[in-house]
Parts: C-alpha cells; structure tokens; sequence
C-alpha cells in the first residue's frame, strides 16, 4: 500500500473510532475450494496447460480468507477522494490500496492490447449450455465438475469457472458473464484480456460498501452490523497485510509511522512506472547495475533475462571464488525471479515454473582483468560502457585507466556522458 504520514485531527474516519463493532466477515470467494477441485478434475497434461495461463499461479498460491483482518482494516477506513482506491489510517499513515497494489499481489498487469472484439456467438457457451436460457454459477460449476471429455475445452471451462468463483466472488445463485465464454475460447485473447481491471473494480467496489449501512445510519451502536459478506478478491488486500503485520506492530509499539510503499519500490523497475526508468523489463532481455561485494570491491551484474542467470563481471576474481559469490548473490538470486513472476514476467514469455527458482551464478570468463587493488569501480563502468556501445574490449584495460578516471571526471562535472568510444 501506498502512504502518506497524516495528522488524526479532525473528521477523518469514516466511522468514529468510539463505535467500532464486532463483526463476522465472511468472503463469497472460495479459492481454496476452486483450486482444489481444477487440480483433481484437470489431467496433467490439461493442468500444464491452466498453468500457462495468466491464471496459473493461483494453483499453487495458499491463502485462506481472514475475515477478522478485513474488518480491522474496514474499520479504519478514511475519507478518500479517490474513485480508484480505498485508503485507511493505520498507525499515524494514510496507506492507500489500489490497481498498482492489487497488481503486485495477484501478478494480474494490465496487457499491451486495450481492446478485444467480441464477435459472434459463444462455441464454449453452445457446446455445454446450448439448452439454457441463462447460466448460473452453479451450473457453470455443475457441467465443469460433470464434463468427462478428454479435449482442450474442460481447460477452458476451469479458467472461467475460476474467474467467477475465485477471483469475482460470485453467488452460485448469480448468472455467469457470457462474454468471458467467448473470451476463454481463444487462447491469445484471454492472455490478452485485462482480468486485472474486472476483479479489481469488482473488490474495490466490495470494500467500499462493505460498512456502507452502518456509515450511512450514522452512530448509533444499535444499527451496528453484525455480520457481512465481501465479493470480489479481498485476499489481495489482506495478503498485503499480512506480508507486512510484524514490522508494522513494532512501528505501533515504538510509536513511529511506517513505510508501507518501501517493499514495493523494486516492483516500478520491472514494470517501468519510475520517472527514470520507463521501460518496463518484459521489454528488454539484460538489466545490468553496479554490485559491491565484501563491503570493498565492485563488480558489474547482469540479470539475463533470457537464460534467466546472474551473470557477473568482476574484474578482480582471486578476491572472491565463484561458490562465495553465488552464496553472497543469493538473496538477489531468489529475489529476481519472485519480482517476475508477481508482474507477470514469465506468463508473458511462456517460461515455465523451473525459472523461477533461484537463478544460477555464472562467472563471466575471459575478460580484461584489473591488475592493482582500486580500479575496480572503473572496470565496472566500462564493462558496462563497452557492452552499451557494443564494441570489443581490447582497448579496456590496466594501461588506460587513468584515461578512464580523466574521463569519468570530465563527464560527472560536466554532466555529460557518452558512450561512443573513439581512442
């Protein structure tokens, strides 16, 4: 969630502290339940093919609903202006919940395409509902849980049984959105769809009418609701909570705001939403950064994207041997693959599941090497620069570092660069 430090003077919450209320929360997705049954429906060979999905990663994702949390959290809702989030005052912070939030959670970005045409009748909706005026969830649920054909269509049936019982949350008893039938049936339009928009707009809704009945009779204790129900995916939103309750019951207890944004900073790189860094990284195939080892040396990274390795240019190597330097990049190693896999990096280049485990360390080899004890930060600058400028590497070397130092002078005072190498 996104923060802001605030002052509690004034009207501020939507209910007064003074009348918060007890309450059973219950939630109407049923995402262990779901996932459970597509995995014993679903032959192995037609699950790989629900993993492939955009959907895939929900399979294996282990939440349960905790309705106690939810109503903590609605509890402290503030006054927000804002039509596309919800924000609550915890611990002396304004923490805002929105698209941007919901997306690193559920990993569900938004695609490239905007628009998808939706022509024609349904096949999907013809093949197993063609006596039915309308389809309710039950029945979708029914004919998933009946089907016994051997084809790619059970698949397809499981993504849109899943998509109105886990992620939007719906009522057995409500009709199912025919359109997602048409939708599922082409693989690259569903791929294509923006999910994310539908299920989020369905939960934000959700949360902010969740206490609306008891906002809008005002403060009488004897109107207090008693119990609720909440539609849509809300595991989000406590998914972020959870992930942050310990340090956030520390800065409670020492009585300091806490920076609810601060984990979430990585994620604007790989999808390319900072000011200095627009290109998001499913977009390129190498990021390469500058990476200090023992507190004393530098050395150049560079996560490839393609194999899926970390790969290091160190330009001192008897310094640190190639098993210390995979167990000092580890928590990089584990880190990359997880911050891909929630923005959706690897369902867009179809790799599998086997990438995102820790990525393995390979030791650049053969490269000019450093032949003294503090040219280490240039060397690492100008792997870099040759590799930008895609030119040999004869010319980096022992001999012209102090050419290299005059330079890198040059171009911080003057606030210049260039990448063109001419000697």
């Amino acid at each position: 969630m996104t923060s802001t430090s605030t002052s509690t003077d004034g009207p501020f919450y939507k209910i007064n502290p003074s009348h918060h209320f007890y309450s059973l929360v219950s939630c109407l997705s049923h995402l262990e339940k779901t996932t459970h049954n597509i995995k014993a429906k679903l032959k192995p060979d037609q699950l790989a093919l629900f993993r492939k999905t955009k959907f895939g990663h929900f399979l294996d994702l282990n939440i349960v609903f905790n309705g106690p949390l939810i109503h903590y959290l609605l509890l402290r809702e503030v006054e927000d202006e804002g039509k596309d989030s919800i924000s609550f005052l915890l611990g002396g912070v304004v923490c805002t919940f929105g698209r941007r939030e919901f997306n690193i959670v559920t990993g569900l970005w938004g695609p490239k395409e905007d628009y998808i045409q939706l022509g024609g009748n349904s096949r999907l909706l013809e093949k197993f509902f063609k006596d039915k005026d309308c389809v309710y969830v039950s029945d979708l649920e029914d004919i998933f849980l009946e089907y016994e054909g051997d084809d790619d269509d059970i698949v397809k049936l499981a993504l849109v049984y899943f998509i109105e019982i886990s992620l939007l949350g719906k009522d057995r008893r409500t009709k199912v959105d025919i359109g997602f039938l048409k939708i599922a049936d082409d693989w690259n339009s569903f791929n294509n769809y923006d999910w994310g928009r539908i299920v989020f707009v369905r939960t934000l809704s959700a949360l902010k009418r969740a206490l609306d009945k008891q906002y809008a009779k005002g403060k009488k204790k004897s109107t207090q609701t008693k119990k609720y129900t909440i539609n849509g995916f809300p595991h989000a939103l406590q998914r972020i909570l959870v992930s942050k309750w310990p340090l956030y019951k520390e800065c409670i207890k020492e009585n300091r705001p806490f920076d609810w944004d601060e984990e979430y900073r990585l994620v604007d790189y790989v999808v390319g939403s900072k000011v200095d860094f627009q290109d998001p990284w499913a977009s390129v195939d190498y990021v390469y950064s500058p990476f200090n080892v023992h507190g004393n040396h530098w050395v150049l990274l560079c996560l490839d994207l393609v194999s899926c390795q970390v790969k290091v240019w160190d330009s001192l190597p008897s310094l640190t041997t190639a098993e210390e330097m995979t167990n000092i990049l580890l928590p990089i190693r584990q880190l990359v693959p997880k911050l891909l896999d929630s923005t959706g990096f690897f369902d867009r280049r179809g790799r599998s599941s086997t990438y995102k485990e820790p990525w393995p360390v390979v030791i650049v080899d053969p490269i000019p090497l450093q032949r003294n004890n503090c040219d280490c930060g240039v060397f690492a600058i100008k792997y870099f620069e040759y590799i930008a400028a895609g030119v040999g590497l004869d010319t980096l070397c022992q001999e012209n570092m102090s050419y290299f130092r005059k330079q890198l002078a040059f171009q911080v005072w003057t606030n210049q660069h260039s990448y063109v190498l001419k000697y």
